[in-house]
């Protein structure tokens, strides 16, 4: 029987996913064609730098955004156009992050400055010099995390294009009202001591001994 790791939590699940959203930047895409065509294509992207959400559909500029450039010819660029559907799988079969999303093409001068400068140090090359290229502006709005068989429970880390787990915000300082603070006048109390319980002891009287005789008589047969 094989072993697996302990299942992660969803907290660490969506940590995963995020740190993965930021320091990878290959995978593949895939989208259908108007006659329903299925395509698949690698793709190198990085992570929006924008302040939106990156929720719905017509933005390409969210946090949560992954920005891949190609060709404006090539044919997953072509399927985004009418469609707006795709489906973005990162990493191996062991450690699945499984992206569906909304998409649309996003001009060359479209993406936030720091946005296309990364990309453009990735590629070794500058979209926004081509006319030729654009840039997919892939908006998820579902994700899937997982890496073995325990995980499939509880594997949805995006629904609705919402995280649903959320950390927790620490407790707001409450200042003590002012009967809950202590007195400069009043005395501290003084400390209470537990005092142990009294046992009385009642001395009781020997029990009367057993004769010689009477314990040479019971051992006899």
């Amino acid at each position: 029987m094989t072993e697996h790791d302990p299942a992660r939590g969803p907290e660490q699940r969506r940590q995963d996913v995020t740190d993965r959203f930021e320091q990878e930047h290959d995978a593949w895409v895939t989208t259908a064609s108007a006659d329903d065509l299925p395509r698949l294509a690698p793709l190198s992207f990085v992570r929006g730098r924008g302040r939106g959400r990156g929720r719905g559909r017509g933005r390409g500029r969210g946090r949560d955004t992954l920005l891949p450039a190609t060709r404006r010819t090539n044919p997953t660029a072509v399927d985004v156009t009418p469609s707006g559907q795709v489906r973005v799988a990162l990493g191996h079969t062991r450690d699945v992050v499984l992206v569906e999303a909304t998409a649309e093409i996003v001009e060359g001068a479209g993406p936030p400055a720091d946005s296309g400068d990364a990309l453009a140090v990735l590629l070794g090359r500058d979209p926004r010099d081509r006319p030729a290229r654009v840039y997919l502006g892939i908006d998820p709005y579902a994700v899937g995390a997982w890496r073995e068989e325990n995980e499939l429970a509880g594997r949805e880390v995006m629904v609705d294009g919402t995280w649903p787990v959320r950390r927790p915000a620490p407790a707001p300082h409450r200042r003590p009202a002012a009967h809950e603070r202590p007195s400069a006048r009043s005395p501290a109390p003084a400390p209470v001591t537990a005092m142990a319980p009294s046992v009385s002891v009642r001395r009781t009287s020997a029990p009367p001994a057993l004769s010689v005789s009477r314990v040479v008589a019971a051992g006899c047969p």
